[in-house]
Order: C-alpha cells, then sequence, then structure tokens
C-alpha cells in the first residue's frame, strides 16, 4: 500500500514555503514606463545581434529603468549592447 498525502495539503504547505521564500523581494510593476524601455532595450540588443528572451528582457528593463543593483550600464557599451546585467544566482 502507497501512503499518498492529502492533495489540498500539500498544495497549502507549499504555497506557505513560497510565500516565506518570496516575502523579502518586491514585485515591481510592469507599465506603460517599463514597456517603452523594454523596447528600446530590445532594439539596442538586436543592433547588436544580441537577442535575449522576452522575460529576460522584461526584467532588464525593469532594472535599468530602477537602477537596480544588478544593472551594470557601463560594462555593456564596450560590446555596443547598451546594457549588461550581472546574475547574480
Amino acid at each position: 500500500m502507497i501512503f499518498l498525502p492529502d492533495t489540498n495539503c500539500l498544495r497549502l504547505a507549499l504555497r506557505r514555503s513560497a510565500n516565506l521564500f518570496l516575502n523579502p523581494f518586491t514585485s515591481l510593476p510592469f507599465d506603460d514606463l517599463y514597456a517603452r524601455r523594454c523596447g528600446e532595450l530590445r532594439a539596442e540588443l538586436e543592433a547588436a545581434r544580441n537577442i535575449i528572451g522576452p522575460h529576460d528582457l522584461q526584467i532588464a528593463a525593469i532594472a535599468l529603468q530602477q537602477t537596480a543593483e544588478s544593472a551594470v550600464p557601463q560594462s555593456a557599451a564596450e560590446r555596443g549592447a547598451g546594457a549588461s546585467l550581472l546574475i547574480l544566482w
């Protein structure tokens, strides 16, 4: 006989764990300002023939617009991309 936990209990436990993990993080909005920056960044990267995925583009646009600590705009200027992100994980 195989014991399987109640799926509702498991789902609740996973949700609690996720909330504990995510609580320290701030969710930033993706509004018109960030969408515009995303488009500008995409054009810059395409011109440099350095294509990244749409979700990475959105994260990069928000990070650059917020001047987040992970954004390092100067280092990428040498490559002509206009922006570079330092991935910390």
